[in-house]
C-alpha cells in the first residue's frame, strides 16, 4: 500500500512539473515570437526610412 501511495504521489508531482514545463515553453515561445516580430517591424521601419531618405536625396539633386 505504501508503494502505491508513493507511486501515486510521484505521478502527481511529475504531472504537475510536466504541466509547468509545457506552460513555461509556451510562454517562452510567445515572447520569442513577439521579440522576433518587434525586430522585423523595426527593420521594416528602418528600410522605409532609408528608402525615404534615398527618395529625398534623388529629389534634391
Amino acid at each position: 500500500m505504501l508503494v502505491l501511495r508513493l507511486l501515486r504521489a510521484a505521478w502527481v508531482v511529475f504531472f504537475f512539473f510536466g504541466l509547468a514545463a509545457v506552460f513555461f515553453l509556451v510562454v517562452l515561445a510567445f515572447f520569442a515570437g513577439a521579440a522576433e516580430a518587434s525586430v522585423a517591424k523595426r527593420e521594416k521601419r528602418a528600410d522605409a526610412a532609408r528608402k525615404s531618405l534615398r527618395f529625398k536625396a534623388v529629389l534634391g539633386q
